[in-house]
């Protein structure tokens, strides 16, 4: 039974860092593929007396 029991934890430390390895992953492939574009400038929407005209983010300034 000490024997088993020693297994078990063992194969709990195991599972405990290949699941935060792979957390780590993702959130660096998160942070490094995501694209920020800081020079887009949001257009708020307007309403033109009929309907509203929704917002939108250009990239001209």
């Amino acid at each position: 039974m000490i024997a088993f029991s020693s297994l078990k934890k063992k194969n709990l430390i195991f599972v405990n860092i290949i699941a935060a390895g792979c957390l780590l992953i993702f959130l660096i492939l998160f942070f490094y593929l995501n694209e920020t574009n800081i020079n887009s400038v949001y257009v708020s929407p307007q309403f033109d007396g009929e309907k509203v005209i929704p917002g939108y983010f250009s990239e001209s300034k």
